[in-house]
């Protein structure tokens, strides 16, 4: 039995040492287990870091370019070219939620982890908060630049359809007062005549009296207008006046038409200066036997 003793003690000691190994190494593999559980939390926040970080850099060039559409030279008037600018601010305006809700994911992840580098990542995190602020500010001010851009096209428009009518309106106004310039010019320029014997001039009231120690009147008060024919002084050059004898019996002047002989010895009236013949009168009475 004393021979025995020893031998359980010895077990017992061995067996505590065993056990006191045993917990050792599950602390060990446990505080391994949280070290790859941070290291994999921080490998993944990381690799989330880097994909955030490029998609600030892309909405970055997206913002850019848009910039670029909106100072260049192009014609914003044109529809699909209204549809592009608008679509590219969607994208960007969805960009920068989707960004931004991700960079709040991340942060309550870190706020969960014990990982080592997290004061790091926040750091790095904050930086991205910043930039994304600055493009989200930047966007506002496209966004603005845009909707300036659509108003003063709609405004170009209606600017557009009034100067249309007001063009279509002065020149309306423009033929009318052409027209009624034209009107007056011909009826400035309107003459008349009258060729016949003394006795049809006479009987249309055209001249009266005459006889002895009777001097003629010409073209009294009540004269006969519509026994006159009427004439555009600019295109009347002469008047046949198919008689062998034929006189001017109003005041043109003589020396500004002559009276020609023609076949037969028909008479023709030719005016030689038409604005000094006219100057008196714009009515021409000559009497042929």
């Amino acid at each position: 039995m004393k021979k025995l003793l020893p031998i359980v003690s010895g077990a017992a000691i061995a067996l505590a040492i065993v056990s006191c190994g045993n917990t050792k190494l599950s602390e060990e593999q446990a505080r391994n287990n949280r070290l790859d559980d941070s290291l994999r939390v921080a490998l993944a926040n990381s690799d989330s870091l880097f994909s955030l970080l490029y998609d600030v850099t892309v909405g970055m060039d997206q913002i850019t370019h848009l910039e670029q559409l909106l100072n260049a030279p192009i014609n914003r008037e044109n529809a699909s070219t209204r549809d592009r600018l608008r679509l590219e601010m969607e994208a960007i305006q969805k960009g920068l939620q989707q960004r931004r809700r991700r960079i709040a994911e991340l942060e309550a992840q870190l706020a969960n982890s014990s990982a080592s580098n997290n004061a790091k990542l926040n750091k790095q995190i904050a930086q991205l908060r910043e930039q994304l602020d600055k493009q989200t500010a930047t966007a506002a001010e496209l966004r603005k630049s845009l909707e300036a851009a659509n108003i003063h096209i709609e405004t170009l428009d209606a600017t557009i359809d009034s100067l249309g009518s007001a063009l279509d309106t002065i020149t309306a106004a423009r033929e009318k007062s052409d027209q009624e310039l034209a009107k007056a010019i011909d009826e400035l320029n309107t003459v008349y005549y009258v060729i016949g014997t003394k006795d049809e001039l006479k009987e249309h009231s055209i001249i009266e009296g005459g006889g002895f120690l009777r001097k003629t009147k010409i073209l009294p008060s009540d004269f006969d207008r519509n026994y006159m024919q009427r004439a555009d002084r600019r295109t009347l050059t002469s008047l046949p006046l198919d008689s062998k004898k034929a006189k001017v019996l109003t005041n043109q002047p003589s020396d500004t038409y002559t009276i020609e002989s023609g076949a037969n010895d028909m008479k023709t009236l030719v005016i030689t200066s038409p604005d000094a013949f006219w100057q008196t009168s714009n009515i021409v009475v000559i009497q042929v036997n």
